[in-house]
């Protein structure tokens, strides 16, 4: 519990060192397409971010994605949470519009319920590239639109291999800017 806690202030001391940063959050709901074993599904995530500068921002995305299938010949019921550390190169900005480049690692925590009597878990590697445009409705707020294609690679529970693939993700959000802030001394 300590060493978490001091990983956590760690990566927010990180984040707070550059003067003039701006912090921002950001709520997604996006939408899978492509998913090899399952359906094609949505997913929430939760980002927290700063921006560097006018070109160079980094980000901590949360996400809970849920796949169900019963591609194996019985249902499956998959929810993955992903953990991702993202960089974002803004490339165009231009009035309220802002064009960015990104990629990002992490990993999955994904539980599988095959049956009401059998739950298992995989850990594998994520990693995604994208593309996102953001619109400034106000100084504090901004509407996101993002395609991404991101890796989940696979998962093996019971004798059985999971892939969900690498499949096309479309996303929107709300984004909302912070004041500058210091949390380290």
């Amino acid at each position: 519990m300590h060493r978490n806690l001091a990983f956590i202030t760690l990566i927010l001391c990180v984040f707070s060192s550059a003067a003039q940063a701006e912090f921002y959050g950001t709520l997604k709901a996006s939408y899978f397409t492509g998913v090899d074993d399952f359906d094609d599904e949505q997913s929430f995530g939760l980002v927290f971010g700063k921006q560097f500068n006018d070109i160079h921002a980094v980000e901590l995305e949360a996400q809970i994605n849920g796949f169900d299938s019963t591609d194996p010949g019985f249902e499956v019921d998959a929810d993955v949470f992903t953990y991702l550390l993202n960089y974002n190169y803004t490339f165009w900005n231009e009035g309220n519009w802002r064009a960015k480049l990104g990629a990002g690692i992490g990993f999955a925590d994904a539980e599988f319920g095959i049956s009401a009597d059998e739950r298992g878990d995989d850990n594998p590697f994520v990693w995604q590239v994208g593309a996102e445009a953001d619109y400034h409705v106000s100084d504090n707020f901004s509407a996101t639109f993002g395609l991404r294609v991101q890796d989940f690679g696979e998962a093996s529970d019971g004798g059985v291999t999971y892939e969900v693939g690498t499949p096309v993700v479309v996303s929107v959000g709300l984004r909302y800017n912070f004041w500058p802030m210091q949390v380290c001394l």
